[in-house]
């Protein structure tokens, strides 16, 4: 599941609100939901926590695999 649906769909919550959760500000989530930054791997891991692994690893790298190959 992509961070932004899980975000918004599942928690109901506001990127700020999400960011306060595993350590960042809303702009970072932002970032990461629209893959202008690769989460840092301690992020990564509090992302999969906060969001019971309903968001992997693999899904917020996806964009990093993409634009390597563009």
């Amino acid at each position: 599941m992509k961070l932004k649906d899980y975000r918004t769909k599942v928690a109901q919550l506001s990127r700020a609100k999400f960011g306060a959760l595993i350590g960042v500000t809303g702009i970072t989530v932002w970032r990461y939901e629209t893959g202008r930054q690769i989460p840092r791997p301690e992020t990564i891991l509090a992302i999969c926590k906060a969001t019971k692994n309903q968001v992997t690893a693999e899904t917020l790298l996806a964009p990093a695999k993409g634009r390597a190959q563009a």
